[in-house]
């Protein structure tokens, strides 16, 4: 009987860790604003986004994520923010999430804008200058 109550416990500890270690990875994967902006924190930019050019073209981790280690990286400093309360207010892009965004507006608009295409070639940031999430608009090539 003791040896069935040993795996009942270390099974639900196993499932406790995996599920703490999988949900960061989860968390940051999802494709859905509304998860996003679940967070009381994250309520201005879920507005912000929901009034933007970008609505109905791009989610948050179309965005704001790159590859699966800083997926996993941002969703578990995320959820640590948000159950210790450690996080700027108003919440503020850090520079490796800035190279994210950088990246991920290139890969959309590279190719039809010339503006874009010169910030890029000079090193120059997107967000440095379209902040938030109603960027200011840009001529696209005909």
């Amino acid at each position: 009987m003791r040896k069935r109550w040993g795996w009942i416990v270390a099974s639900g500890v196993l499932i406790v860790v995996i599920a703490g270690l999988a949900y960061p990875l989860v968390a940051t994967a999802h494709d859905d604003v509304g998860f996003c902006t679940t967070c009381h924190i994250m309520e201005k930019e879920g507005q912000t986004h929901a009034t933007s050019r970008h609505k109905d073209v791009a989610t948050c981790s179309q965005c704001h994520t790159g590859s699966l280690v800083q997926k996993y990286m941002d969703g578990a400093r995320h959820v640590y923010a948000n159950i210790t309360g450690d996080h700027p207010n108003p919440i503020v892009i850090r520079d490796a999430s800035k190279k994210v965004v950088d990246q991920n507006c290139y890969a959309c608009h590279y190719q039809k804008s010339l503006h874009v295409r010169t910030k890029k070639e000079r090193g120059a940031s997107c967000v440095e200058c379209h902040t938030g999430h109603d960027p200011r608009p840009i001529k696209f090539i005909k």
